[in-house]
């Protein structure tokens, strides 16, 4: 009799709606659950930053490991691919997913050229043609996020976040292969204020808020 009562009580509890409220916001944690209208909201924002600052140090660590040549080079590739993943997951859960494959392609198109570049200056190969493809997918993914919102993510002023990355990218590669530590530290503060800093102290986009902070707000909104 008692294990019946109580049964039924939990059935009764978890058919509550305020319990699939409650349930909702657990599944929040889940990338493959859709937000509900009153997630969407500082939670999902964190997780857009989040995102974004680890591509960062993802591109960050990568390149240092493909300059110099270390063990684990395939294992940081790898990762790479997982993050823009987990970004254009973000995108698909609050627009579309055609949308988020679009975006998709074109960052992955976007790390792929990185590493040709990378590959090319290790050689001392000529660099220009993989450069030339790394700016052509900072544009393309200027222009899909823009073409996604082009309120919060207009297409001129995604393209100079991605553009300023990408040359700032490149001149780490270039200060690390010729062993300048102080010119690769600088490149690399220069690369993490466009990306991840709460607003950017310098440069060309000096006083806005870094990308993370502008891919989070569209997200929210």
């Amino acid at each position: 009799m008692y294990k019946k009562i109580t049964h039924s009580i939990v059935e009764e509890h978890f058919g509550h709606p305020d319990a699939v409220h409650i349930k909702s916001g657990i599944d929040l944690n889940d990338p493959n659950v859709a937000p509900q209208p009153w997630q969407l909201g500082s939670t999902w924002g964190t997780r857009a930053r989040n995102q974004i600052t680890r591509f960062n140090w993802n591109i960050r660590n990568y390149i240092v490991s493909a300059t110099s040549g270390a063990e684990d080079v395939g294992f940081l590739r790898g990762e790479l691919p997982i993050v823009v993943a987990e970004i254009t997951a973000l995108i698909a859960l609050r627009y579309s997913q055609p949308e988020a494959d679009k975006v998709a392609v074109a960052m992955t198109g976007f790390v792929n050229a990185l590493a040709d570049v990378i590959t090319a200056a290790v050689a001392k190969k000529d660099t220009a043609p993989p450069t030339t493809k790394l700016m052509e997918y900072a544009s393309a993914i200027a222009t899909e996020l823009g073409a996604i919102n082009p309120i919060i993510w207009p297409m001129a002023t995604i393209q100079r976040y991605w553009g300023e990355y990408a040359t700032h990218s490149i001149e780490e590669v270039n200060a690390r292969i010729q062993k300048d530590w102080r010119a690769d530290f600088a490149a690399h503060d220069l690369a993490n204020d466009v990306m991840a800093r709460q607003i950017i102290p310098s440069g060309p986009l000096q006083g806005q808020p870094g990308f993370a902070n502008v891919f989070a707000q569209g997200i929210m909104e």
